[in-house]
């Protein structure tokens, strides 16, 4: 569902995004608007092949929608316009399904900003005397039950009578209904601070293994390392570091050439048959990098021998011309 939908064009993007078997909602106020997305929406449709798209009248205090209907809710710059924001979101929070998201492009500021701004019709038109500040923002979220609440992009936006705008890209979600045990997973937090808090509560030391839901522990991206039975990290590709011992496969003794080869004698304590060909691998990755290192600079050497000579030489010659004259 799109908030403010103005001329249909988010709605639009979003249709092809949900295909035929999804629905697009889109929300205005004014006749005008719905009329322009209503003509338009005709031409998407033909493109598309199928229509998923309604268009329909009402207020953000009061969506025209039923309980639980939206997996997500998207608005451009329209929130700050409502006089009640509270009532918005909780009517938001409302027709959102369980696991469904908020995501928000708007205006806010950092600071209080000034009675002349917030009253001021000509402001308030241009999204900024409407605007929350950003700390208000969050916390209003929270109030209302959003929860995983992410900022994912700011700009500086304007600059009006010593205050500073900013154009803010948020996204905020709604619980899941717990059903049964959830599946658990074994996290560990990256750092670089020394703990992290989730949004239902848990603390995770930098470095120490936590146990989460794992619809937390995928929220939280690759802030954490999600491992695998076996302790290794499942969720982030990585590339083998220096200490990195190859997995050998059965009945194998030699790595192949996709594999990695260790850079550090560190690696090669694992077992005889490890040592005796990481050993040859790092003696021939070194006389490799020292062929792509020295081989430049001994041919440099050898100009600057070249040039020294024909400068001395010329420097005779010049002396000989000079005694003979």
């Amino acid at each position: 569902m799109d908030l403010g939908s103005g001329s249909g064009v988010e709605c639009f993007l979003a249709a092809a995004e949900v295909g035929a078997s999804g629905q697009v909602f889109g929300i205005d106020m004014t006749d005008a608007m719905l009329e322009l997305a209503r003509s338009s929406q005709k031409h998407v449709v033909t493109d598309l092949g199928y229509d998923n798209i309604e268009f329909r009248k009402g207020y953000l205090e009061a969506i025209p929608l039923a309980d639980e209907t939206a997996d997500v809710v998207i608005s451009n710059c329209v929130i700050n316009l409502s006089p009640d924001k509270r009532r918005t979101y909780l009517e938001i929070m409302r027709i959102l399904k369980p696991g469904g998201r908020l995501v928000v492009a708007d205006v806010v500021s950092d600071t209080p900003i000034s009675a002349a701004i917030k009253n001021s019709t000509k402001y308030r038109g241009e999204c900024l005397g409407g605007a929350m500040q950003q700390d208000d923002l969050v916390a209003m979220l929270e109030d209302c039950g959003f929860s995983s609440i992410y900022l994912h992009k700011r700009f500086s936006y304007r600059e009006v009578d010593g205050h500073f705008f900013y154009s803010l890209t948020y996204e905020a979600g709604k619980a899941e209904r717990a059903e049964g045990e959830e599946e658990r997973v074994r996290c560990l937090f990256r750092g670089p601070a020394p703990a992290l808090e989730t949004p239902s509560g848990v603390r995770l030391e930098r470095g120490h293994i936590t146990a989460l839901s794992r619809r937390e522990a995928e929220q939280l991206s690759e802030q954490v390392f999600l491992l695998d039975e076996e302790g290794a990290v499942a969720n982030i590709e990585q590339e083998a570091c220096c200490c990195a011992v190859p997995q050998m496969r059965p009945g194998r003794i030699m790595p192949s050439s996709q594999e990695a080869l260790p850079l550090s004698v560190m690696s090669v304590v694992a077992s005889s048959a490890v040592k005796s060909w990481s050993i040859k691998a790092i003696a021939a990755q070194r006389r490799a990098a020292f062929s792509a290192v020295a081989r430049p600079l001994l041919l440099v050497s050898a100009g600057l021998v070249i040039m020294s000579a024909i400068v001395v030489t010329s420097r005779k010659a010049l002396r000989l011309s000079a005694r003979s004259a």
